[in-house]
């Protein structure tokens, strides 16, 4: 229901008032948004839960189509200074303890590690391995191993674009994190590549990092989350992934995880695991 049509600034608004509920029958009564017409592209401002039922109520009596909307806050951040005028700026340890090389506790951090995320421009990806799988080359250049996967090349693609690259290393059981950020590239030298073979199969490419900057991360993450603290048995019963898979791919459950299980044992006695 709307009430007053006003302008400002050359904006037209439409308030929405009370006496729209969505399809789980939530009564919206003592919320309102306003929906925006900022130089021809529509906006909506409000509360989050609300504007999704909003959303519903205009699809549904006035047949606009949602793609042509995109939810802004009221409180939207635009430059760093806003930031830092609720954030102070680091000091101390947060800052002290960045490294610009390797160090021992580096390198033993990374030889323990069976498990890293890699984060390039525009993706984010899981890596795994043995731990240690990744070579430290000197104190400032990593060689991660690409082994057998999709052949989407995200990752890869997005640094031949654009070579900057972060890591995330967990270690089972351990709080902490260790995080590299720095340039990217990918090498397909099977001299370079050979001693990262497995079950005798030289990688067909490999990831160089240029370290730029190290440092460890505290484990109020980990600790947040009770990462290692949560039983995998009992997250394979709460949630399958298979059937998310499967739904998205459109194949039968069944079916579907009698592929997927037996594509992923092939693999793994592939690399001799």
């Amino acid at each position: 229901k709307t009430k007053e049509k006003g302008s400002t600034n050359g904006s037209t608004f439409i308030p929405l008032y009370n006496g729209i509920e969505d399809s789980y029958g939530i009564d919206s009564i003592g919320y309102w948004c306003v929906i925006g017409v900022l130089e021809g592209t529509t906006t909506l401002a409000g509360d989050t839960k609300f504007l999704r039922v909003v959303l519903k109520f205009l699809n549904k009596r006035l047949r606009y189509n949602q793609k042509e909307f995109f939810l802004m806050s009221y409180e939207r951040v635009k430059d760093v200074k806003t930031l830092r005028e609720t954030y102070p700026e680091p000091k101390g340890s947060p800052v002290d303890k960045v490294l610009y090389e390797l160090d021992e506790h580096c390198r033993s951090f990374i030889a323990r590690s069976p498990f890293l995320v890699l984060g390039t421009v525009g993706d984010v990806s899981p890596k795994g391995d043995h731990p240690g799988f990744v070579s430290v080359l000197d104190n400032k250049t990593l060689l991660i191993p690409d082994r057998r996967g999709n052949n989407r090349l995200d990752s890869f693609q997005n640094i031949v674009a654009n070579p900057t690259v972060s890591l995330i290393f967990l270690i089972p059981g351990v709080n902490e994190t260790f995080r590299i950020r720095g340039d990217g590239e990918i090498t397909m030298d099977s001299v370079l590549l050979e001693p990262l073979a497995l079950n005798g199969k030289v990688p067909q490419a490999g990831l160089i990092v240029h370290v730029r900057e190290a440092y460890l991360h505290c484990g109020k993450a980990v600790l947040r989350s009770k990462l290692w603290k949560t039983n995998s048995n009992t997250r394979q019963k709460e949630f399958s992934g298979r059937d998310m898979l499967a739904d998205h791919v459109g194949r039968d459950r069944k079916e579907f995880q009698e592929y997927y299980d037996e594509n992923l044992q092939a693999e793994m006695m592939d690399e001799g695991r």
